[in-house]
């Protein structure tokens, strides 16, 4: 009986030796490859100047040390369409409001106006999405938008 405690013991130990030196291995030698590069050299933050029963305005406010280009998109129940307006604002096919010039570090976007039409009964929330992307240049020094680059 004795015998049979001892080779347990053993057992139990080169079972718990092994599973020590696989974890070691993997949490060693275990890469992971991509990543996205990201800035922590500021903000940019939505402020919310008004807003109502279906309609919200809001700016963008880019308190980071580069200029960045905006685009936003809002959202609400499926059964309601919603519409876009503001001076240097655009609707894109994809759903998202751009803004049309690239943002300069310290400065404000103008409103970005969101509005629900035929919305007057009803009582609903319009949560308002943005993204933040860095203006890129070409080699002439002209600006372009690449939005596979976004930082918030």
């Amino acid at each position: 009986m004795k015998k049979i405690k001892v080779i347990a013991l053993i057992s139990v130990v080169i079972i718990l030796l092994s599973a020590t030196v696989v974890y070691s291995y993997f949490t060693t030698y275990a890469t992971a490859e991509g990543g996205v590069n990201i800035s922590l050299d500021g903000s940019v933050d939505m402020v919310e100047l008004s807003g109502g029963n279906g309609n919200r305005k809001v700016t963008f406010s880019n308190a980071m040390k580069r200029e960045v280009y905006i685009r936003s998109k809002a959202f609400v129940g499926s059964v309601y369409g919603i519409e876009y307006s503001g001076n240097k604002w655009e609707q894109r096919e994809d759903g998202y409001c751009y803004y049309t010039e690239p943002v300069q570090a310290g400065k404000t976007t103008e409103e970005l106006d969101v509005n629900v039409p035929n919305s007057d009964d009803e009582i609903f929330n319009i949560s308002v999405v943005y993204e933040v992307s860095p203006v890129q240049y070409y080699r002439d020094g002209a600006p372009y938008e690449d939005w596979s680059k976004t930082i918030i």
